[in-house]
């Protein structure tokens, strides 16, 4: 049944894939316009380019801009520039006018339609008069520049060539006149021979192999990724899994009846149990975060070639038809926003998976130092987490300016307002900021880090994940507590450097207490010199001796200093031994004791008698 459904969706699939390539194919090659004199140009997303140049004779400043035919430049043009329109705001500046009456004249062209090879471009020259010392000599003012041919096309005006347009140049009116023949000429016919249906239904079967070719590489980054996809969920799985297996050797209840501050005290001891955070123990966990970062960096690699496989699929096929070129040659014009947006995320991608690889490194060259190196290893954990999030809004704010600068857009005024801002933000979000102080103080200070246990008062647990802004705590139920840095006023860290088992237990009265002494003393000798615990035992333990007397028994006191995070392990492996060596030599453990004093009836019966003698 199943390979029967996978073969189904498989056909299905392809069906789909057929009928949308033949559908694009059908759209891009037969729906061909039958005349060309029918033939509608539509809008394109183009821009006019418009530049200032110095000032002309006359005071004023001389602007230009391209004229375009299907996204083609074929020349320049100048006016003077004028302020008055800027005021209106629907009116358009005298350059802009210009630009699209020229580019009109030439779609005009295209829409009456034209014989290519009696095509002729002729000059119409008005003249004027100018004084060359004693002689008055007849000038050029401006040459008009006209198309037409001996069937179809009456002449048509094209454009008119200006004293302007030959400053800005640096040619005489008649040289820039002659240029632009010879850029117009062969663009006109270009552009018919581009609108003929046998030429554009040979640009419908080429759009149609691109773009199956483009569907063909897409479906093939689709499976990588999908298979990377499936990776990343096993190894989160795998995460909430050991999270899971941790959890299971905690107890389930607490006692309620204690007050907040031990009921917190008493989740931390039960999340040390499982929750490890010696370097060795946090390696598993740091490897997988590795994976996950390198995971993620493929991920976005290909997710960053499918959406360049498609964006030039499209701008390749747009780039085939003239009524689409212009949106082709403005997608070009974005190729560097587009490049420096993906190429900010690959990098910020990237420099999580180089902080792993150089952390993975640096903790491989010093692996056999001993305790002092492993609380400088989890600090740089933790100093790598921080950086992680530090470098990525960093390198975004960099990615961003840089953007807007290609783009044109001063950066100067829009870094003074962001500080305006920022300033005007500081005032309410004094919380963020008072976050953010004590989260580098906690860095700086030491007071925790990642894989540490502590205690803040308001919650308990191994610290999961702390940045400047806040810190993330799991308890031994599974809940993660989250708490603002500035809310940390005080910290019980129970898992910096080294641990304590402060032990106490109580015999009974009747026990010999040198004996009992003794016992306790030889169970933690033991566990020192065994090749298991002794590693975790760090110094040999200190017997106390007799700490309290009461009714429920004797109590004996031990300290027992262990690695960072195993007290309670040792602890529990020490009350085990100690229970069957009492056993075996016959100490009782106190029990609470009560004594009941009761008078016989004959002393009743004289003290009523007493009473009544006296009333």
């Amino acid at each position: 049944m199943n390979l029967v459904s996978w073969r189904s969706r498989r056909y299905s699939s392809l069906r789909t894939f057929v009928s949308a390539s033949l559908l694009a194919l059908i759209l891009t090659a037969t729906k061909v316009p039958q005349a060309i004199g029918k033939i509608t140009i539509p809008p394109a997303p183009q821009e006019t380019a418009i530049t200032s140049i110095t000032s002309n004779a006359s005071g004023g400043k001389i602007v230009y801009a391209p004229v375009k035919l299907d996204g083609q430049e074929l020349f320049q043009v100048a006016a003077a520039e004028a302020s008055e329109y800027r005021r209106q705001p629907h009116s358009l500046a005298p350059i802009e006018m210009r630009v699209n009456m020229y580019e009109d004249n030439l779609y005009q062209i295209l829409r009456q339609g034209f014989d290519p090879k009696t095509l002729q471009i002729s000059f119409e020259t008005s003249d004027s008069l100018a004084r060359v010392g004693d002689n008055l000599l007849r000038l050029p003012n401006q040459i008009k520049i006209i198309a037409s041919d001996l069937q179809e096309l009456p002449e048509q005006h094209i454009a008119t060539v200006t004293h302007l347009d030959a400053q800005i140049h640096g040619l005489s009116v008649q040289e820039l006149a002659q240029q632009w023949k010879r850029n117009i000429t062969p663009a006109l016919i270009k552009a018919q021979r581009e609108r003929q249906p046998g030429y554009l239904l040979r640009l419908g079967f080429m759009s149609g192999g691109i773009f199956l070719g483009t569907v063909v590489a897409s479906l093939l980054l689709t499976f990588w990724q999908k298979r990377l996809k499936a990776q990343w969920q096993r190894l989160k799985e795998s995460q909430v899994s050991a999270t899971d297996d941790l959890l299971t050797n905690q107890p389930e209840t607490l006692a309620s009846e204690e007050t907040a501050e031990e009921t917190a005290e008493e989740t931390v001891e039960e999340t040390a149990a499982t929750d490890y955070p010696q370097i060795a123990a946090m390696e598993p966990k740091m490897s997988q975060e590795r994976l996950l970062n390198a995971n993620n960096l493929y991920r976005g690699l290909l997710q960053i070639i499918h959406l360049v496989v498609w964006l030039v699929g499209i701008a390749w096929i747009f780039g085939l038809f003239p009524y689409t070129r212009p949106i082709e040659i403005w997608l070009h014009t974005k190729w560097v926003v587009m490049a420096i947006a993906l190429g900010t995320y690959l990098v910020i991608k990237g420099s999580a998976v180089l902080i792993d690889y150089c952390l993975k490194k640096w903790l491989e060259k010093q692996a056999l130092v001993p305790t002092p190196f492993q609380r400088q290893a989890l600090r740089m954990v933790t100093f790598s987490h921080v950086l992680k999030g530090l470098l990525s809004f960093i390198l975004a704010s960099i990615g961003i300016l840089w953007a807007l600068s290609m783009l044109n857009i001063p950066i100067a005024p829009l870094l003074a307002g962001a500080g305006i801002l920022s300033f005007a933000i500081s005032f309410g979000s004094q919380n963020l900021i008072r976050d953010v102080i004590n989260g580098t103080l906690i860095l700086l200070e030491d007071q925790y880090a990642i894989g540490d246990i502590i205690n803040v008062g308001t919650a308990a647990g191994v610290v999961e994940e702390m940045n400047l802004r806040m810190t993330q705590l799991r308890n031994i139920d599974g809940r993660l507590s989250t708490v603002p840095n500035s809310n940390i006023t005080t910290v019980h860290n129970l898992t910096k450097e080294w641990s304590r088992i402060n032990f106490t237990v109580e015999v009974a009265h009747e026990a010999d207490i040198n004996q009992a002494i003794a016992l306790v003393g030889k169970v933690s000798e033991q566990m020192q010199s065994d090749p298991e615990w002794g590693e975790q035992v760090l110094h040999p333990a200190e017997v106390l001796g007799v700490d309290n007397i009461a009714h429920t028994g004797i109590a004996i006191v031990i300290w027992i200093r262990t690695q960072p995070g195993q007290q309670w392990a040792v602890a529990r492996e020490f009350r085990r031994r100690l229970k069957l060596i009492f056993d075996q030599q016959g100490i009782a453990i106190g029990v609470p004791q009560q004594s009941l004093w009761f008078r016989n009836s004959l002393d009743l019966i004289r003290t009523q008698h007493n009473r009544e003698d006296v009333t």
